[in-house]
């Protein structure tokens, strides 16, 4: 065994956690302060504001504002809480931990609210605090629930040794995350009442694109839900078979790859702000069927070769992934400027680049909570595998791991070119925000895509 073995086994550590947990609540911060329009005001004026706020009912703008508090301080719980309590035992330091944790979000809320009273534009509310405090409890009980085992589940991914294995793990964790998404923001209702309200606007649609007008902007979209089932059905390939037939048939696969498609779409008609179209459930039938054929493809093939490449192979293998790498990049471009309207009037192109330079992730703040978690999921997938293409690039070159490391870096940097010349070319295309917060997600996609590669091929 390696001697970093027993060290990766342990991964996830508090530490880890802890710095999770930060992440989270700063996240919380800025996203309650911004845009940042300062205004003066004395400790003493603002005290007497927030004091009449709070005497005031628990008042709730909305139900998806009242759970956009709510989501914002569950993980902000559960982290907080795995800092403290994760790999120790005895009940009375878990009744300690709970109360320090629900003590300090607590604080945290009233803190955040408070300092909305500086910041014009942003409306402290007492049913902020109190949905932010029911967060912490759900992040709190979520941890006590499923916390342990959720550990375990993490450090087993550590524990592989097959590229496959690790694969495999992946796809399950994709799986569990896409199941989550699409339920959020939880809004569920059984009522018929709202099924038919949400059937006359047009939110359940069962003639498949009936409203289409495949232009390229509708195309695009479509290979998008393709491409999110291709790892469904990549798992559908392979989950529940046995050592004697790994992999299932492309029929059985189908099947079952479909009847998650078909389940995930059921969900998602009893979610109030999703959209249920029989079109989805379509095209993520074919990016099930293509994963399936993926993943047949390369559990037939893999083992075939040799494990040590010849250096010539390994060379037109990364002349390969580079050209791959290049063609993606005009995938990117062409999904993220899609219909491309350009316009040329000067001023009006000045405009859009000075609202480029807003400050980072203040639009998304002003949409539906949903519909800017959609757009920071899809910027980060869509870059993902550009930084994985590129790492695997870098993890094959024969030199120290100092200069890999900056080959790495170097990497990074060539993807967070990409995204700001995307935003750049979206200045001159109207139908599209340009801005620096999306160079920001995309970066950090491109960053996960080269972790995730370097943890499940390449060798350090």
């Amino acid at each position: 065994m390696p001697a970093d073995a027993s060290n990766a086994i342990h991964f996830p550590k508090r530490c880890h956690f802890a710095a999770a947990a930060a992440l989270f609540w700063a996240i919380a911060l800025y996203g309650s302060l911004v845009p940042f329009h300062f205004a003066p005001l004395g400790l003493g004026d603002a005290a007497e504001q927030f004091a009449q706020i709070l005497a005031g009912g628990a008042i709730f703008r909305s139900r998806s504002d009242f759970l956009a508090n709510v989501l914002l301080f569950v993980p902000i719980g559960f982290f907080w809480l795995a800092t403290l309590s994760m790999d120790r035992a005895g009940r009375p330091w878990r009744f300690v931990s709970i109360a320090v944790v629900l003590a300090s979000c607590l604080a945290s809320s009233f803190f955040i609210e408070f300092l909305q009273t500086w910041f014009p534009g942003r409306v402290p509310s007492r049913g902020d605090i109190v949905a932010q405090s029911l967060g912490a409890l759900v992040g709190i009980a979520l941890w006590l629930g499923i916390g342990r085992s959720t550990v375990e589940w993490i450090r087993t991914f550590s524990r592989f040794e097959r590229p496959a294995d690790k694969i495999d793990w992946l796809l399950r964790a994709y799986f569990a995350g896409l199941v989550i998404y699409s339920v959020v923001p939880f809004e569920l209702t059984l009522s018929p009442a709202d099924l038919v309200q949400k059937f006359r606007d047009q939110k359940i649609v069962l003639v498949p694109f009936v409203s289409a007008d495949y232009d390229l902007e509708y195309l695009l979209a479509l290979a998008s839900n393709v491409a999110v089932f291709i790892p469904v059905g990549m798992l559908a390939a392979v989950t529940l078979t046995s050592q004697r037939r790994p992999v299932r048939s492309f029929t059985s696969g189908l099947c079952l790859g479909t009847l998650a498609a078909v389940g995930i779409e059921v969900m998602q008609l009893l979610v109030i702000d999703r959209y249920c179209t029989t079109g989805d459930v379509l095209t993520g039938c074919a990016g099930v069927a293509i994963g399936v054929l993926a993943m047949r493809h390369w559990r037939g093939t893999i083992g075939s070769a040799g494990s040590e490449q010849p250096a010539v192979a390994l060379s037109r293998r990364n002349v390969a992934l580079l050209a791959a790498a290049a063609s993606y990049c005009v995938v990117l471009v062409l999904v993220f400027c899609a219909p491309l309207d350009w316009i040329s009037d000067s001023d009006v192109i000045r405009s859009r680049y000075q609202e480029m330079m807003r400050t980072p992730f203040a639009v998304l703040q002003q949409g539906h909570p949903l519909n800017a978690a959609t757009q920071v999921i899809r910027k980060g997938v869509f870059f993902a595998p550009l930084g994985g293409m590129l790492a695997l690039v870098v993890s094959s070159l024969p030199v120290p791991v100092a200069l890999r490391r900056f080959g790495y870096a170097v990497a990074l940097a060539a993807t967070a070119g990409v995204a700001l010349v995307i935003e750049l070319l979206q200045v001159f295309l109207p139908p599209h925000v340009p801005d620096l917060s999306d160079v920001l997600l995309c970066t950090f996609g491109s960053l996960i895509g080269m972790i995730v590669t370097v943890r499940v091929f390449a060798r350090l």
